[in-house]
Formats: structure tokens, sequence, C-alpha cells
């Protein structure tokens, strides 16, 4: 990491936290898996400290300085959404091509392949497609995991646009519908992610789109069966 790179993050951030009443601020570069920044505080705002992800290290000090009052904003239980420059510049198909080599790079238990061994993740979102369910592009990056998830079916970064599913789901006496369910169920969340950057999911739409799904109910009561949720 650049020292100019680090310099320009702690000023934007101690400026941050003049705003906001803290005495000292210190903030620096993670290399965290994910897009976010974790902080300790103490209450009487003498002091904040920041671990803030890589993955907007380079970006223009204004897009940084509107994370840092995002941010500050929701350590005082307040509601700042991202400005509009940060937001596009994080759901950009650049940002896409930059960062999602390094995030894959960072999940552990991945196969990196759409080729399981009885299953293939690749022809279910293509059986999605062809029910008219999800969007072809831009096309998720998709994977395995090397081993089963205990109770969770997968899991997808709205930012990185990737999507993995529990090799649980890699086997003869799984039913390709309810693969099929679960991909889409990961692909919802991922392209809701997207349109509500900086906000949470709403849950509701979530499962109201899932009953959509032809034969959804069906594998709804397999996945509690198997005690699995997505």
């Amino acid at each position: 990491m650049s020292s100019q790179s680090e310099k320009e993050l702690r000023e934007v951030f101690e400026e941050a936290g003049k705003r906001h009443g803290y005495g000292i601020t210190r903030a620096r570069y993670v290399a965290l898996r994910d897009f976010k920044v974790r902080w300790t505080r103490v209450a009487n705002r003498d002091w904040a400290d920041f671990e803030v992800s890589d993955y907007i290290k380079g970006a223009h000090p204004d897009l940084i300085a509107s994370l840092a009052e995002s941010i500050f904003s929701k350590m005082e239980n307040k509601t700042v959404p991202y400005s509009d420059a940060l937001s596009k510049w994080a759901l950009s198909h650049d940002f896409i091509e930059e960062k999602q080599p390094i995030y894959i790079s960072r999940c552990r238990n991945l196969t990196r392949t759409t080729e399981g061994n009885s299953k293939n993740l690749d022809e279910s979102f293509d059986r999605l497609i062809a029910m008219g369910l999800v969007d072809e592009e831009p096309r998720p990056y998709m994977s395995w995991t090397m081993n089963e998830f205990m109770r969770k079916c997968g899991y997808s970064s709205s930012l990185m646009n990737v999507i993995v599913i529990s090799s649980y789901f890699d086997a003869d006496e799984i039913p390709d519908s309810l693969l099929d369910y679960v991909v889409y169920g990961e692909w919802l969340r991922l392209s809701e992610g997207r349109k509500c950057f900086g906000y949470e999911i709403d849950n509701a739409y979530i499962r109201e789109m899932m009953d959509r799904f032809p034969g959804g109910e069906t594998s709804k009561r397999l996945l509690e069966k198997f005690r699995m949720h997505i």
C-alpha cells in the first residue's frame, strides 16, 4: 500500500471525525474479504479507530469522504445513504472487473468452478434464464464450495457479482428444481442488493419473489426437511 493513499484515508476520516465531535480518529486500509468498514470507539468520543476495506483504495477522496460520512452517521444511529457518485463507482462494470478477482482470491472453501460432481451451476442458471426468472447479463461468477455448509445454502456478493452454492446440493439425489430454487434465491439477494446499495435488503420482497418460483413450495419444504436456509 502506498503511504500517500494511507495518508489521504487518515485525513479524510480525521476531518469527518472532527465534524462529528471525535477528538482522535485513526483509519487504515485492511485486506478484508467484503467491502466494509470495521470500527472501535469510546462512548465519550475521545477517539475512534477504523479498519477500511482496501477495495476503495485509489478512489477519489470525495468518494472516501462520502463513505466516512455515512459510517460516522451510522455510528450515531442515523441513516445517511452513500452518495450517488460512490454508488455509481461501486456498482460499475469497471469496479467488478478490477475487484472481483481480488474478492475471489480472498474467499476460502471455493472450488472456483461451476462444474460439480453431479450438478452444473451454469446449467442451473441457464434454466432460470429460460424460465424468465433472472437476467442474462451481467452473468454472475459462480462456484461450488469445497466443503458443505451446515445450514446455509450459499451466499452472494452484490458488489462483486458472485454467487457461491454449498456442495451439499451437488448430489444425484438433489432434484435440479431444488438447486435452481437455491441459485434463484441467491441471485435475488445479489440483484436486490445492487438496487438498494447501502440499505438493508427487503427480505419480505425476497420471500414474495421466491414464492413465485414454479414448484417453489415443494423446494421450500425440502429445504426445511434438510434444515437448510437461503
